[in-house]
């Protein structure tokens, strides 16, 4: 997860915040998913909004979770992963959420932010929404992240998307965050 998270944060430094959608999501590459969707590994489950699509990497690479395009434009993204927790100063869900904020403020300064308390499904975990404009482009962005360490694994579930956007997108990731489960019975850490 911190690859990923990494890997998002630094393409706000390098592109346009336009350029929202990763370019390790891309459907041709990608395992679709629909429905519900449940992770082996990090042993979550979580629905996948009616009429969208899940992407993950293909076999053999390590399966944490997927990514969701979501329809329209500009285009946004929501990624869920399930990540074991190797920082053992991150241990809690507060302070993956001020790390998540750190980085964030790093390329896009002074981002303005709520951090509170929230569910993913009926787990306790932290919500962070952040409102920020990327270098170079004056358009106001959000970035809503679902945060839960459990077990030692870090369960993030984060959209990325405009700020115009923002009201219908986060319908979706309400949905999923409502949805999400733990099913320790079917899986194989």
């Amino acid at each position: 997860m911190l690859a990923t998270m990494l890997l998002a944060v630094s393409a706000l430094s390098s592109e346009k915040c336009s350029q929202l959608v990763p370019p390790f999501l891309s459907e041709a590459q990608s395992v679709q998913h629909h429905g519900r969707y449940f992770n082996p590994n990090y042993c979550f489950a979580v629905t996948i909004p009616k009429g969208l699509t899940g992407l993950s990497d293909p076999p053999p690479a390590p399966h944490h979770g997927f990514g969701v395009i979501l329809p329209g434009s500009p285009r946004s993204y929501i990624y869920t992963d399930g990540s074991y927790n190797a920082a053992d100063e991150l241990t809690s869900a507060w302070v993956w959420a001020g790390l998540h904020l750190e980085w964030l403020a790093k390329v896009a300064p002074q981002p303005h932010a709520t951090i509170s308390a929230a569910q993913l499904g009926s787990s306790s975990g932290v919500r962070l929404v952040a409102r920020f404009e990327c270098p170079g482009d004056a358009s106001p962005y959000v970035r809503d992240t679902f945060l839960l360490l459990q077990g030692g694994v870090v369960y993030t579930l984060s959209l990325w998307t405009t700020a115009a956007r923002y009201p219908t997108d986060r319908l979706a990731i309400e949905e999923m965050a409502n949805s999400w489960a733990f099913d320790f019975s079917s899986c194989h850490p």
